[in-house]
C-alpha cells in the first residue's frame, strides 16, 4: 500500500506510471480492483491505448504508514519495512496488467462493441478463466481501461503546471487541455461519455485534483466560494458535460473550452477580465488554443 497522490481520493494502492502524453512524466496512484491493489508502468504511444507495460513495484510513504497494520515498531520508535509481494501476487499482478494492457490494444482497434474476453486474453496469453479472477465482465475491464487513462491525463495536465503556482492558471489551463481531448482524442472521448455510468468515472479522475486546485486557492484567498463540495462537483461536471456536447455534435464553437475555463474562474470569484485574460493566455508549448 502508499499514501495516494494528488491524482487520486483513494490510499489503497499506487503505482509508478508514464503519462500517456509524451511531454509529461509523473506518479499517480490508481485503485485496480476489488480484489487489490496491482503496480503498474505503461509507456505511451502516441494514442491513449497503444500502450506496453511493464512491472515495477511502489513503496510507501513514510507518513502513511502508521495507519498500516502490517507495520510493526521498534523498541526505539522506528518502523520497518512492509514485507515484499508473494511470488502468488506478483504473478497475479503480472496477469492482471497484461489483461489491461491487452484490453487496451483491443479496444484502440475494434473500439467497445468489438471487444470480446476471448481476444483479449489472446492477446495477453492468458486462459479465459483467469480473466474472471480479475474483473467480473467485460465491462468491468472497460470501466478500469478508462479510469486509468483518464488518471494518466490528469496527471500529465498536472505535470504541465507548478504545484505551488497560482492556482486560477492552473484551472484556466487543465480545464481547456482537458476539453481539448473531445477535439485532440476523439475515439477515447467517446469511449468515456459512452459509459453507462460515464459522469461518476470522469469525475472520480478528475475531482481530486479539482479539490486540491480549489482548496489551494480558498487557504490563499485566491478563490472565494460558498461551498467547496459545490465548486468542485460544478467543475469536474460542467467539463463532462462540454466534453459530451462536444462529441455528440451539440457544440461546435471552437473556443468553447475557453469560455467554460473564464466562467468557472469567475464563479471562483475571480474578477470577469482576469478570468477571461487567463482563460485565453497561451499554454505551454502551443500557441493560441
Amino acid at each position: 500500500m502508499i499514501e495516494a497522490c494528488r491524482s487520486t481520493s483513494e490510499t489503497r494502492g499506487g503505482v509508478r506510471r508514464p503519462s500517456p502524453l509524451t511531454h509529461a512524466v509523473r506518479t499517480t496512484c490508481v485503485r485496480c480492483s476489488t480484489h487489490g491493489t496491482v503496480p503498474h508502468s505503461t509507456a505511451s504511444r502516441e494514442f491513449i491505448f497503444r500502450t506496453e507495460s511493464s512491472f515495477i513495484v511502489a513503496g510507501r510513504s513514510a507518513s502513511a504508514i502508521g495507519d498500516d497494520p502490517r507495520m510493526s515498531s521498534a523498541a526505539d520508535g522506528s518502523t520497518e519495512a512492509p514485507k515484499a509481494p508473494s511470488r502468488t501476487a506478483r504473478r497475479r499482478a503480472e496477469t492482471r496488467r497484461r489483461l489491461l494492457d491487452a484490453g487496451r490494444v483491443v479496444i484502440s482497434e475494434r473500439g467497445v462493441a468489438g471487444l470480446r474476453i476471448t481476444d483479449v486474453t489472446e492477446r495477453a496469453d492468458v486462459a479465459l478463466g483467469s480473466f474472471y479472477n480479475h474483473f467480473e465482465s467485460k465491462e468491468a475491464l472497460v470501466d478500469e481501461v478508462v479510469r486509468q487513462s483518464l488518471a494518466e491525463i490528469v496527471d500529465a495536465i498536472l505535470q504541465t503546471t507548478p504545484a505551488d503556482g497560482d492556482p486560477a492558471p492552473i484551472i484556466a489551463a487543465s480545464i481547456r487541455r482537458f476539453v481539448a481531448l473531445a477535439h485532440d482524442q476523439p475515439d477515447f472521448a467517446r469511449l468515456v461519455v459512452n459509459l453507462d455510468h460515464a459522469d461518476v468515472v470522469f469525475i472520480a479522475a478528475v475531482e481530486p485534483a479539482a479539490r486540491d486546485a480549489i482548496s489551494q486557492g480558498l487557504r490563499s484567498g485566491r478563490f472565494s466560494v460558498p461551498d467547496l463540495d459545490t465548486a468542485v462537483v460544478t467543475l469536474s461536471g460542467g467539463a463532462m458535460a462540454l466534453i459530451r456536447a462536444i462529441v455528440e455534435g451539440r457544440y461546435a464553437d471552437a473556443a468553447g473550452a475557453r469560455h467554460y475555463a473564464a466562467q468557472t474562474l469567475i464563479s471562483l470569484g475571480v474578477a470577469p477580465d482576469e478570468a477571461r485574460a487567463l482563460a485565453d493566455a497561451p499554454l505551454d508549448g502551443e500557441g493560441r488554443a
